[in-house]
Parts: structure tokens; C-alpha cells; sequence
């Protein structure tokens, strides 16, 4: 009865409870950056600056390895979470409110596509950072779907980071590939059949009463079966998310 409730609760956007479970639309992309950010907290050290920080999925995760974890988000982004932690401090990523040499760490995770401008955030985030200081970023491939319309404004290739990042003093050390083209494709048909199939109609009530538990484990079948194909179709150039570790030089 837990797991229905839960998943009802993120059907109806209360929640996260069902994030890091195979029954989230992308559970497939997901649980590479889990597992990269687990592996990689190591890095975490001194001052960390958590960059659009929207729920802080993973503060749990950075939290214990630093000195102190300063959360940063849009206001406008936390009045659409009322439920939620709230940020240390709210303003805008392209000018940053921090002094230059501030952090050793900074998180950013899924926020460059939704900036107009990423060249100039990135330049903030490497203004605040103290040299040697370590940027841990996540940000969409082009075979990602447009999500949180119409703030979504970019797709780069591994390599298009790679010059962003360049062009601002950073070198990525790490980059990771967060699935493949099974991992797209599952995201994309997992969030199409929880969101528009039924979307408007009068029989929405019905739906979410009888079909949902039916929805989200068809969810879970595909989010499998993604996993496993991934791991023999590992076509780089289809990755939905990528995680990059850079450095500031």
C-alpha cells in the first residue's frame, strides 16, 4: 500500500519518494548519477556550493564529506516546491552573490540546460571557485527531451561541454556517460505514457485510480529492460545525461 501511495504522490508532483526506485520514469539515467555521485564524493571537500539546488537529492550523499554545504536556488524555482528544504540562499546562477575564491566545491546538477546563457554561468561558477576547487556537473545530451518547457534552452555534446568548460579555466578530469541509447529511449516513452496519454481528459480520475499502478509497472518492465540492453548497446552518442568532474586550474 506504501509503494502505490508513492507513487501517486509523484504522479501528483508532492514527492521524490519514488526517485531513485526503477518505478521513475528515468530510473535508467538516474541510477548512473547515484552511483558516480557516490563514488565521487570523496572529492567533496571545505565550502560546497549546491548550484540550482531544487530538492538536494543528493545532500545526503555530499553533506557528511564538507566543512559546510551552502544550498543556492532561483526563487522562482523554490516557489514550485513548497513542501521541500529550503535553499541557504536564493538568486540568479548568471550572477552569482558570492565573492570570487569562495567554494571548493560546487554541484550543479540538471540546471545548464535550463539557463539561457550557460557560457556565462559556468564563468560565475569558475569566478567563485578556488583554484584547484572541484565543479561535479550534470547536464542533458541531445537525446534528451525537452523537459520543465519553456525554460529549456540547450543541448550540448560531450564535446560541446568540453570547449565550455575549457573556455572558462576548468578541465574535466572525468565524464561519465549516464546510459545509453536503450537509457534515452526508456525515458523518453516512460514519461510519454505517465504524462499524455490521459492528460486533460475527463476520465483522469478513473485513470489514476485503476491504471496508474499498471502504468508505473510497465515503467519498471522498460526501465529494466533498458539496463541490461544498455549494457550490450553502449552507443555513446545516444547518452541522455552526462556527469562531468572538472577542475578549476
Amino acid at each position: 500500500m506504501k509503494i502505490v501511495q508513492e507513487l501517486y504522490a509523484y504522479y501528483n508532483k508532492k514527492e521524490k519518494a519514488i526517485k531513485k526506485t526503477v518505478f521513475h520514469p528515468a530510473y535508467a539515467e538516474i541510477r548512473h548519477a547515484v552511483k558516480r555521485c557516490k563514488e565521487n564524493a570523496y572529492l567533496a571537500k571545505g565550502i560546497l556550493l549546491d548550484l540550482g539546488c531544487g530538492t538536494m537529492p543528493y545532500k545526503d550523499i555530499f553533506n557528511p564529506k564538507v566543512e559546510r554545504y551552502i544550498a543556492f536556488d532561483y526563487p522562482v524555482v523554490q516557489e514550485t516546491l513548497p513542501d521541500f528544504e529550503k535553499p541557504d540562499v536564493c538568486g540568479n546562477s548568471l550572477y552569482l552573490p558570492f565573492v570570487n575564491d569562495s567554494f571548493d566545491t560546487i554541484l550543479c546538477f540538471s540546471v545548464i540546460e535550463h539557463i539561457p546563457d550557460p557560457f556565462q554561468m559556468i564563468s560565475e561558477i569558475s569566478r567563485v571557485m578556488k583554484k584547484g576547487a572541484i565543479l561535479i556537473l550534470t547536464g542533458p545530451g541531445i537525446a534528451c527531451q525537452v523537459h520543465g518547457a519553456p525554460y529549456d534552452y540547450v543541448r550540448l555534446t560531450e564535446y560541446g561541454y568540453s570547449y565550455l568548460f575549457e573556455k572558462c579555466g576548468l578541465k574535466i578530469e572525468k565524464t561519465y556517460y549516464c546510459g545509453y541509447l536503450l537509457a534515452s529511449m526508456a525515458k523518453l516513452f516512460n514519461t510519454f505514457i505517465i504524462k499524455y496519454p490521459y492528460k486533460g481528459r475527463a476520465y483522469k480520475k478513473v485513470f489514476q485510480i485503476i491504471f496508474l499502478p499498471l502504468t508505473f509497472l510497465l515503467i519498471a518492465m522498460v526501465n529494466l529492460f533498458a539496463i541490461v540492453a544498455d549494457k550490450i548497446f553502449m552507443a555513446k552518442e545516444y547518452c541522455p545525461f552526462y556527469f562531468f568532474v572538472a577542475r578549476k586550474e
